[in-house]
C-alpha cells in the first residue's frame, strides 16, 4: 500500500481470496481472514488507494477442485455463492472497480492444457473448453 502510494497511484489491485475466506466449505466464512480484508481496504482508503478487487485469480478452495471445480456445470452455483458472499461481507467499502476473474483464458489453458497451474493437468483441451465455458457463464 506504502509502495503504491508512493508511486502516485490512485487504486491498488488485490485479490479477494475465495480459498482464504471460505477455506472449509460453501458459506462457512473465516472471520480472521474477513477482519483482515476489511483492514487493507481501510489502510487503502486511508493512503488514498481505490481498491480494485478479483474474485478469483487462478486460486479456489480445495473443496470447490474435491467438487470438480470450474469442470462441472453444477459447481457454477458456489462461485454465484462466494460472489454474493463476497459483496455482502464487504459492502461497507463500497468497493466499485470489481473483476470476477483475473484471465479466465489463461487459467483455463495453463491449468487444463500444458499443466502449469492448478490443477495441473496437460493436454485436456475438452476440459479446458468446458472450465472457460463455466467460468464465464
Amino acid at each position: 500500500i506504502d509502495c503504491a502510494r508512493q508511486l502516485g497511484s490512485n487504486s491498488l489491485r488485490l485479490s479477494l481470496e475465495w480459498s482464504r475466506i471460505m477455506p472449509y466449505g460453501p458459506g462457512r466464512v473465516d472471520e480472521t481472514a474477513v477482519q483482515r480484508y476489511h483492514d487493507i481496504f481501510e489502510r487503502c482508503r486511508a493512503a488514498g488507494l481505490e481498491p480494485m478487487i478479483t474474485l478469483h485469480h487462478f486460486v479456489h478452495p480445495q473443496w470447490f477442485e474435491e467438487l470438480g471445480g470450474f469442470e462441472r456445470e453444477e459447481n457454477i452455483r458456489h462461485f454465484v455463492d462466494w460472489a454474493l458472499t463476497a459483496f455482502r461481507l464487504f459492502r461497507r467499502h463500497r468497493l466499485t472497480l470489481i473483476a470476477t476473474f483475473n484471465e479466465p483464458t489463461c487459467a483455463a489453458f495453463t491449468g487444463h492444457i500444458v499443466g502449469i497451474h492448478a490443477p495441473g493437468r496437460r493436454g485436456a483441451i475438452a476440459t479446458a473448453g468446458r472450465v472457460l465455458l463455466h467460468m464465464l457463464r
